[in-house]
């Protein structure tokens, strides 16, 4: 019990740290390429962690494996750390993007809809990984959540542009003029 407290305070320190270097690096390195490097990160640390826990589960019960088994299990607990590390990103950078692409005059409703299919997604993976984990096991969950972060990765390679420096009055130019929506000007009375 104790060991499994001391990892879950690792990787959310780690998480943490990882959140609190992004803000400081979102306006150096851009929007982009912290989701791209985050995504690809967790990929990688998300594979790791499957292969591990398919790794220690092959092993079963045979005592003369307990050695090697809590060696991939210190490697397990270590994928997952760099896993958020690379979530870091992805921690924040979806709260703060949709705030600086929307104009003044749809911001409210463009945010509501954009926490509200945040919270909704959270609530579904949070639901869904508990039958998941029982039906899969562990190592089929990491592999399905490795397979879905690189799916991602490629969405936001092919469908995110990146949006550093550019003002708010100037998105048009990154996202194209809008069609409906715009407010009319002031009549002068």
């Amino acid at each position: 019990m104790q060991d499994g407290l001391i990892a879950g305070a690792m990787v959310n320190f780690v998480l943490l740290c990882s959140v609190i270097a992004v803000m400081f690096a979102i306006d150096v390195w851009g929007r982009r390429f912290l989701l791209l490097l985050g995504g690809g990160i967790m990929t990688v640390s998300m594979t790791a962690a499957a292969v591990l826990a398919k790794m220690i589960k092959d092993m079963g019960d045979d005592p003369s494996m307990e050695e090697t088994k809590k060696t991939y299990a210190f490697m397990l607990v270590g994928a997952i750390c760099c896993y958020v590390i690379g979530f870091g990103p992805w921690g924040a950078i979806p709260w703060v993007y949709p705030s600086e692409i929307f104009p003044m005059d749809v911001k409210e409703k463009a945010l509501s809809t954009s926490v509200f299919s945040q919270w909704a997604a959270n609530c579904i993976i949070a639901i869904w990984c508990v039958g998941q984990v029982s039906s899969w096991g562990s190592w089929g969950t990491l592999a399905f959540y490795a397979v879905c972060c690189s799916v991602v990765v490629i969405l936001v390679a092919l469908f995110v542009p990146e949006i550093k420096g550019v003002r708010i009055e100037d998105m048009d130019t990154i996202f194209g003029a809008r069609k409906t929506g715009a407010q009319e000007p002031l009549a002068e009375a």
